[in-house]
C-alpha cells in the first residue's frame, strides 16, 4: 500500500512495486505476492466501505485518492499556506496554519 500511495492516483508497473516491496531481489512468487497484496487490500478497503479504490490492468496498478487524503499532501499545503500568511503580514495565522501541518505530519 505504501508503494503505491506515494505515487497515488498513478499506474504504477508491477517492476516498480517489485523494487519497492523487495529491493534485495524479490522471490520466486513475485506476481502471485503482488496479487495477494493488492487483494487483501481490496478486502480491507472493502471492509471499510471503499472497495474502488485500487485499480489494476495488464501489469499495472494504482490507487485512486484525495489529496486531501494524504498526510505528506496536507503538509505541503500547509508549508505553502503558511508562507503566504507570513508574507502577507499575518504571523499568528501563520504559525497556526504550520501547526495544523506539523499535526498532520
Amino acid at each position: 500500500m505504501a508503494a503505491l500511495l506515494l505515487r497515488a492516483n498513478t499506474w504504477v508497473s508491477v517492476d516498480s512495486l517489485q523494487d519497492a516491496i523487495w529491493p534485495e531481489g524479490p522471490p520466486r512468487s513475485v506476481r502471485n505476492n503482488l496479487k495477494t497484496y493488492v487483494h487483501q487490500a481490496r478486502q480491507l478497503l472493502a471492509a471499510a466501505g471503499d472497495r474502488a479504490r485500487v485499480e489494476s490492468r495488464q501489469g499495472w496498478y494504482r490507487i485512486n485518492v484525495d489529496t486531501a487524503e494524504l498526510d505528506a499532501a496536507v503538509f505541503e499545503r500547509a508549508v505553502h499556506d503558511g508562507k503566504k500568511a507570513f508574507t502577507a503580514g499575518a504571523p499568528t495565522r501563520a504559525v497556526d496554519t504550520l501547526h495544523a501541518g506539523l499535526a498532520a505530519w
